[in-house]
């Protein structure tokens, strides 16, 4: 398959230094149309596994936790002292405090946390986030080198179409056209799904959720940029687990349920 390559000329830097964005289908397999090629800075992949300690609460610590802190600190102690009396007074309140000094100098500098109350358990997954910052500047043509590229970009990153009409003065008018109840239901249509070639790796699909590009700087005659940093915040659209880390290194899309 052979794209439109939207790029700034960069001479003899390598093609490993460029990252690819593309847009994909819904099985995040490439689809025909231009793809944005640029160095990128600044950039990482971020991977996130939710861990949790469910019986971290189980301890003696979280029932009575005013007793099991001064037990573990000794200053039960200091409340058991005074009633201890004369050190030949052998009367049940002070046997009973001799007895409670004696129970806070063992419990002094101890914990109820286990090994087993503080495992913790796997709860889920947050799909990848994937900070970029792309590069692009003018050589020859800022419109073909600099303007295009962004737009392409800029065109991925918004809806591909909103309805201007609300929803049920929408489905009224495509439903009166024709165009079934699906359309009318759902009239506008989501952005583009993308992917992104990195470091030998296929990440497809992703979704961009947030571009961000400076509108100041070195400009040409007609008001074009010629050097522009866009800044891009790709996520993927599911979760990943290890085979789709092996797919991406592959050059194969995550694993959905539609592309099995």
């Amino acid at each position: 398959m052979t794209a439109r390559i939207l790029s700034s000329k960069w001479g003899g830097l390598s093609k490993s230094l460029l990252v690819s964005i593309f847009p994909v289908n819904a099985q995040g397999r490439q689809e025909p149309g231009a793809e944005v090629q640029a160095p990128t800075t600044e950039g990482s992949i971020e991977l996130t596994a939710n861990w949790q300690s469910p019986f971290e609460q189980s301890g003696a610590e979280s029932k009575i936790p005013a007793i099991m802190a001064m037990l573990q600190t000794g200053v039960l102690q200091s409340y058991a002292q005074p009633m201890l009396g004369k050190a030949d007074d052998k009367g049940l309140v002070a046997r009973l405090a001799q007895e409670v000094v004696d129970f806070s100098k063992d419990g002094a500098g101890r914990s109820g946390m286990t090994k087993l109350n503080s495992t913790q358990v796997f709860t889920g997954a947050a799909p990848i986030k994937i900070p970029l910052t792309l590069h692009f500047r003018a050589y020859d043509d800022p419109a073909t080198e600099v303007q295009a590229p962004l737009d392409q970009l800029a065109r991925w990153t918004l809806a591909r179409k909103l309805a201007a009409d609300g929803s049920i003065v929408t489905a009224i008018k495509s439903f009166n056209q024709g165009q079934g109840f699906l359309k009318s239901l759902l009239p506008s249509e989501a952005p583009q799904l993308i992917g992104l070639r990195i470091e030998g790796h296929t990440f497809a699909p992703l979704v961009i959720e947030s571009m961000s590009r400076p509108i100041t700087g070195p400009k040409a005659a007609n008001g074009a940029p010629l050097n522009v940093a866009v800044q891009l915040q790709l996520s993927s659209l599911t979760a990943l687990d290890a085979d789709d880390w092996s797919r991406a290194r592959r050059g194969e899309p995550t694993q959905l349920f539609n592309n099995r």
